[in-house]
């Protein structure tokens, strides 16, 4: 019996577990004091960007013609492996580097901050009509 319950639980191990990357060092992500979560929804600007980290801060670079994206307050940004992830307050992956996403946003004092981030991998580069 106990054979069959240690075979159980490894199969289910390995079922649910990908590679784990353990999480690096945090790196610096403009935020927006006072804009809080994602609130989703933004209505001023929808722009589909390959998100790429900065090479020498790690930063998430998410740049537009009208200046970079700022997040909301208590938004993080890490390390893990040869990518950089941003956290939300609650500690929720939003997004991870090297990939493409569409991004919502609205202003908040005279910043940009994001109001909502989906994975968007076909989706055409540029800013998008909704």
């Amino acid at each position: 019996m106990r054979h069959v319950a240690t075979t159980l639980a490894l199969a289910m191990c390995l079922l649910g577990c990908g590679p784990v990357v353990p999480r690096g060092e945090q790196v610096p992500l403009p935020t927006e004091p006072g804009a809080k979560g994602l609130p989703g929804g933004g209505v001023l600007m929808h722009m589909v960007i390959d998100v790429v980290a900065d090479p020498i801060t790690g930063t998430p670079v998410i740049a537009t013609s009208d200046g970079p994206m700022r997040w909301p307050e208590g938004f993080t940004a890490w390390r893990v492996g040869s990518e950089v992830e941003v956290l939300d307050a609650g500690g929720n992956r939003v997004l991870i580097t090297g990939a493409r996403y569409l991004f919502r946003s609205r202003t908040w004092t005279s910043y940009w901050v994001l109001s909502d981030v989906q994975l968007c991998s076909g989706c055409p580069l540029g800013f998008q009509v909704e």
